[in-house]
């Protein structure tokens, strides 16, 4: 990728990092990921040619966002507030046909590849595959 989009690190003008870090500490969360494997994750999906998937997040705080497919801009910056990261690996692809059903495409292989490879805490229910940035592990609303 040639242009300059932000990265795990990216710490928004709005967001005062000191009252995260104190969110951290009080919940006494260890740390199961860092801004290197993040990034690496968040380049291998950006530089997907084909499919993006949909992932949501739950941040530190407990909010948990709706599912979204843009990798640029939406991402939960920083990635020092991920609780946990959920990516869907199915794909629907439409047939275009009225009598026929739409193709689901399993990339489950391919992403579990890819977090291993990174060296991410993961866990796979059904077609959802859960990046857990802190533990314990959370297992809130898990292969919704």
């Amino acid at each position: 990728m040639g242009k300059h989009y932000p990265m795990a690190n990216s710490v928004p003008a709005h967001m005062n990092e000191e009252r995260l870090n104190k969110s951290i500490r009080r919940e006494n969360l260890t740390g199961l990921a860092n801004n290197t494997k993040w990034n690496e994750f968040i380049t291998a999906m950006r530089d997907r040619e084909d499919w993006l998937p949909s992932y949501r997040t739950k941040a530190v705080n407990g909010y948990i966002s709706e599912w979204d497919v843009e990798w640029i801009y939406h991402l939960p910056f920083p990635f020092k507030l991920v609780k946990w990261f959920d990516v869907d690996c199915c794909q629907t692809k439409e047939t275009g046909g009225v009598l026929l059903d739409d193709e689901m495409i399993d990339h489950s292989e391919e992403f579990v590849s890819l977090v291993e490879k990174i060296g991410f805490v993961y866990e796979k229910r059904g077609g959802i595959l859960r990046i857990f940035g802190y533990g314990p592990k959370d297992y809130e609303a898990f292969g919704e």
